[in-house]
């Protein structure tokens, strides 16, 4: 018996069996997302750590895989976290079938390659985070505007490039949008600022440019926008700060912007971080920037701005750091700001600033001070040696001179020199930097005790006296400048120390330096302090003996020659009688008086000869 069917009933089965099929093909289950994870283990080709090729076992539960979490309810994959295991891999298609998957993380890994499509039907993911990988070329998947339940979505260092899609603009449930660190260029889509739940827009250095986005939206869930490092220009208009009533982190930073800063940025009360720095922002700094009370960073250095720093800064009584630096700011700096006691970081640099500096500040804090390049005069300040936590200080090119102690009384401060010989209180500094000033005195022997210090720099001012050989005990030193002063004598010989690695450069254009002829400056005279003392006191002793000996000499020569000239002058005859009385006697008479010279007559002898008596004459003779 032949059964014949319809052709419209055979239709309907075949029908029937397709819908069947489809149906299977869409059941998915816990061993659909073993599957799915097995693959991605054979996409592995670097695991550095074993722990996926060991742990990820067919025979073991999916559930008790490192970076695997479980649904409790539907016992399906609901998270795989393997961020930070530096693997290397690409994303398999299968990933698409973990349907009941919520959080996607594979941050801080080295994947590469395409992103599937198949990611597409994850519609129940709220946290998807792709950031520091290796997605070179790549564009943002337009798709991802699909994923309406994202929360978070961390795209910052995967080398995206091309163009942000507008349909990001869909995801309305998004908080946190990490863009950072791309390739990302053309212009900010508009749709992104329909986002009313978003908290955090992060696009730090891209290439995005254009004009500054005007904000006609109310965004109060803002808290943080970082658009820094990118090409926007334009100015910020003074309705953008309406829109953002809890903002607590904006950074601008290394745009093009050229407008002035609104003084309206002090409706957002909660700002804690706010960096416009390097740009073209021109004018003042408002004065309503001290009403951010809650501020800890501010960053306005490297633009145009100028007029005075506002006094109201000083009511910033959370601040940590403040920018000032390279801009055209004139006037002295409020006398408040040194007593922000949480300041750890103040610049000033390269501005038109002027007077003197407090003596006395509250800035216990503080880690790193600059001041160069500006008008600044009077007195060192005294405060800094009292700032214990200084690791740099960048005071050149000013016209500090004298000092003002801590102490009240002078004289109770034993302090020598311009350069305060408490500089040794600072234990943690790495750089000193006073050049171009016009410092008097001597280096103080106390700079010796920086033993972390690594740059030194006192050239060109008006220095004067020896190099003290205490700064041999720095032995960490590798910039030394010294030229340019009153400095004379040797240079400390440093043996093995810090002064073998630098050259004349550094001590060029002072009085009379001696030291090592590789240095090019005469050689010392070699003499040791023993020798010296003995010379010294043998000059005292013998000086004194030789003077004395010299008089001795020249009066018993004086009187020698007045003796010799009294025995040479001829005799004098005193005349006893009249010249006409004296007659000559003959020898013969002689003779016959002393009978022939007898010796009866002999009365003695003496050196000019004998003395006879006369017979018969009255008288003595003499032979």
């Amino acid at each position: 018996m032949e059964i014949h069917l319809s052709p419209y009933i055979f239709l309907a089965f075949l029908l029937h069996l397709s819908t069947l099929c489809f149906v299977n093909a869409q059941v998915t289950d816990i061993s659909t997302d073993k599957q799915a994870l097995l693959a991605l283990k054979a996409r592995i080709s670097h695991d550095p750590s074993n722990l996926l090729a060991g742990n990820w076992s067919r025979r073991a539960s999916v559930c008790d895989w490192i970076g695997i979490t479980c649904g409790v309810r539907h016992h399906r994959v609901t998270a795989l976290n393997i961020s930070y295991l530096n693997l290397t891999a690409t994303l398999p298609p299968q990933l698409g079938n973990l349907s009941f998957l919520a959080i996607l993380s594979i941050k801080n890994n080295s994947f590469y390659g395409s992103i599937p499509d198949e990611l597409a039907h994850l519609r129940r993911l709220k946290y998807l985070q792709f950031s520091f990988n290796n997605f070179i070329n790549l564009k943002i998947p337009s798709w991802f505007g699909s994923l309406t339940k994202l929360q978070h979505l961390g795209l910052n260092e995967v080398k995206f490039s091309g163009t942000i899609p507008q349909s990001l603009g869909n995801l309305s449930s998004l908080q946190q949008l990490f863009l950072d660190y791309n390739e990302l260029s053309g212009s900010i889509p508009t749709s992104i600022f329909n986002i009313s739940s978003l908290q955090i827009l992060g696009l730090y250095q891209n290439q995005v440019s254009g004009s500054f986005p005007s904000i006609p939206f109310n965004m109060t869930s803002l808290i943080y926008i970082d658009f820094g490092d990118n090409g926007l220009s334009g100015g910020v208009s003074a309705s953008f700060f309406d829109y953002l009533p809890n903002l607590e982190r904006l950074f601008l930073d290394k745009n093009f912007l050229s407008s002035e800063i609104p003084s309206t940025l002090s409706t957002c009360e909660g700002l804690q971080y706010l960096f416009l720095d390097k740009n073209n922002f021109t004018g003042s700094i408002p004065k309503e920037i001290g009403n951010l009370t809650q501020l800890k960073m501010l960053g306005l250095g490297y633009n145009k701005l100028q007029g005075e720093i506002p006094y109201e800064i000083g009511n910033l009584r959370n601040l940590e750091t403040l920018h000032l630096e390279f801009n055209s700011l004139v006037g002295p700096v409020p006398a408040t700001v040194f007593n922000i006691s949480t300041m750890k970081l103040l610049s000033v640099l390269d501005n038109e600033l002027t007077g003197i500096l407090p003596p006395t500040a509250e800035l216990p804090n503080l880690e790193e001070l600059y001041l160069g390049r500006n008008n600044f005069s009077g007195p060192f300040p005294g405060f800094i040696t009292n700032a214990s936590k200084l690791s740099i200080i960048e005071m050149g090119s000013n016209s500090f001179s004298g000092i003002i102690p801590s102490a009240i009384d002078m004289t109770e401060c034993n302090i020598s020199g311009n350069i305060p010989k408490e500089i040794n209180n600072l234990n943690n500094l790495i750089d000193l930097q006073l050049e171009d000033n016009e410092l008097t005195g001597s280096i103080p022997v106390t700079l010796g005790g920086l033993h972390k210090l690594q740059g030194l720099n006192l050239e060109r001012n008006k220095l004067e006296g020896f190099i003290p050989s205490s700064l041999c005990q720095l032995n960490e030193l590798v910039e030394l400048q010294l030229g340019g002063n009153k400095i004379y004598g040797s240079l400390p010989a440093c043996l093995g120390g810090c002064f073998g690695n630098f050259s004349i450069e550094s001590f060029m254009g002072n009085l009379a330096l001696c030291g090592s002829s590789r240095l090019y400056v005469p050689l010392c005279k070699t003499r040791t302090h023993g020798k010296s003392s003995s010379r010294k006191v043998m000059l005292f002793i013998t000086l004194p003996l030789s003077i004395t000996f010299t008089l001795v000499v020249f009066v018993l020569i004086f009187v020698l020659m007045k003796c010799r000239k009294k025995r040479t002058r001829p005799p004098t005859h005193v005349e006893m009688y009249p010249r006409h009385t004296w007659r000559r006697i003959s020898y013969h008479e002689l003779v016959r008086a002393t009978n022939g010279f007898s010796e009866n007559n002999l009365l003695g002898r003496g050196s000019y000869g004998s003395v006879f008596r006369e017979d018969y004459m009255m008288g003595w003779s003499l032979q």
